[in-house]
């Protein structure tokens, strides 16, 4: 029996790796039409994912997968643990699958790529009314999805699901309800000590062809290796994995301040190091695959935030700043980078916010999309609501559309309930890098290539190496023996803006 559960497992394997193919191929079509493909071939691109999803959606619905997976179930005890893990995770997502027929898949995947252009024109000339219709659709099939998919309390969990299994928006609303008062804590203790400052913005400017090959040299220094990855330009920075040997990823240019482009570009860089980093032999099963989206912004927000606003970091990654600059780099200007990229302030883009008020962002789109899809808030009142939001969180009200309810791509590719794994990514961020310190103390004060591939190598033997065969959870815990923890987030912040390196007064 263990050599047929062995033969079943392996045919198992092959099924969902064939399926992972036809996914990575929709992936690179993503990919295209968000970096250059023809803006006229938008209607095609569409009609061209849709069949690639159906026909991945037809292939791990099929009574095929149903009888190994049945088998496989019935039969756990002949498989190792690792196994029963990949068996059960599977078994789980076939469940949810199959509660989605094809149909709906592909009218789903059109609708995507409809929003998705609908947004880029909306964006483009700063009007939300020209994208509504086209969310208002797509809302409509996300809300079907969550009642084909089922949930216990709110329709949010079920969409929630997807991005990081088990979390409910109870959780979420008590992980808020702990984390905002503390940050409005640490905002009036700094505005008390007026340590809120603004800053000098002219050495920052940059020509985009400079800043090109900046990214592409830091990207370098920190181990991103060109021959598995490559740097694209999009209208908002994103990355996507078609197989650990092939990741893209994108940033966007600002010729006033290099920091938009170079920060993007480490944030998407984590997520890449996550993708390389995955089990390529277990292509398509849950080895290979990320624990979470949460876990995925974790890598993210690490090698942006604890790495990348680091003084340590930015003596590091010196020599290119000098060679961007053409060896004529403004005087002490790694400390004037440095202050400008932790100084807190209140803004209006969530990518280019500060580590505090960040929170506030994502807590304001959370509480729309819930208010969204569980009906309280209608599509044509979302722009209000957003902007009474900024107001309130922030005291500061969007001067267009642009840079306020239009900003962020994420509504146009249906990713509602993606947004709070950016603040629960945040959190894991703060605790993985303190469990690696414990190892590697020196990145505290130094960084070198060495120390960072180090680095590298804990993230990939504490995290990645479990892919998603332990939940999000169950990986934070093992690796820095507490589970998901608000304070600790927290007090990473409070150290870090005590440091005298940090607090820089007016």
């Amino acid at each position: 029996m263990a050599v047929e559960s062995d033969m079943k497992y392996s045919a198992l394997s092959k099924r969902m790796a064939a399926i992972a193919d036809l996914n990575s191929a929709a992936s690179l079509l993503q990919w295209d039409q968000e970096t250059y493909m023809p803006s006229g071939a938008g209607d095609a691109r569409a009609q061209q994912l849709a069949t690639l999803y159906g026909l991945a959606h037809d292939q791990f619905t099929d009574s095929e997968t149903l009888r190994l997976l049945e088998s496989l179930r019935n039969n756990s005890d002949k498989l190792s643990d690792m196994e029963s893990r990949s068996v059960d995770r599977i078994w789980r997502d076939y469940k949810r699958k199959t509660c989605l027929d094809r149909d709906f898949v592909e009218k789903l995947s059109i609708q995507i790529s409809r929003s998705f252009h609908a947004w880029e024109k909306a964006r483009k000339e700063q009007n939300f009314d020209l994208f509504a219709p086209e969310l208002e659709r797509l809302t409509e099939l996300k809300r079907e999805e969550a009642e084909r998919t089922g949930y216990e309390t709110s329709p949010y969990d079920a969409l929630l699901d997807e991005y990081e299994p088990g979390m409910k928006a109870s959780e979420l609303n008590r992980i808020f309800r702990i984390l905002l008062p503390e940050l409005d804590k640490i905002y009036a203790k700094l505005a008390l000590n007026r340590t809120i400052t603004t800053h000098d913005t002219a050495p920052f400017a940059l020509s985009e062809e400079k800043q090109w090959t900046l990214c592409r040299d830091v990207l370098q220094m920190i181990g991103f290796d060109s021959n598995y990855g490559r740097l694209d330009k999009s209208s908002h920075p994103f990355s996507i994995g078609i197989h650990p040997s092939d990741v893209r990823i994108t940033t966007r240019f600002n010729a006033e301040d290099l920091t938009v482009a170079l920060w993007s570009t480490l944030h998407e860089a984590g997520h890449a190091f996550y993708e390389m980093g995955l089990n390529a032999e277990a292509r398509g099963m849950p080895l290979s695959e990320a624990a979470s989206l949460g876990i995925h912004e974790s890598q993210s927000r690490l090698w942006e935030n604890q790495i990348g606003r680091s003084m340590s970091f930015l003596k590091y990654i010196e020599p290119a700043l000098s060679k961007a600059f053409d060896g004529k780099m403004p005087h002490d200007f790694s400390g004037k980078l440095h202050q400008k990229l932790n100084h807190i302030e209140k803004g209006l883009i969530r990518t280019e916010a500060d580590e505090l008020n960040y929170h506030y962002h994502i807590f304001i789109r959370y509480q729309i999309e819930l208010d969204m899809i569980e009906g309280r808030l209608k599509i044509k009142d979302l722009k209000d609501r957003w902007n009474d939001m900024y107001t309130t969180y922030l005291g500061i009200k969007p001067g267009n559309d642009s840079e306020g309810i239009l900003q962020d791509v994420h509504w146009s590719h249906g990713s509602i309930g993606y947004f709070p794994t950016y603040t629960l990514g945040s959190i894991y961020a703060a605790q993985f890098f303190n469990a690696g310190l414990q190892e590697i103390p020196e990145l505290n004060h130094v960084h070198t290539s060495e120390n960072m591939a180090h680095l590298k190598l804990w993230l990939k033997q504490n995290v990645f190496d479990f892919g998603r065969t332990l939940d999000a959870n169950s990986i934070c815990f093992k690796s820095t023996n507490n589970e998901l923890d608000p304070l600790e987030f927290v007090h990473y912040l409070e150290n870090k803006i005590d440091s005298p390196q940090t607090n820089t007064k007016p």
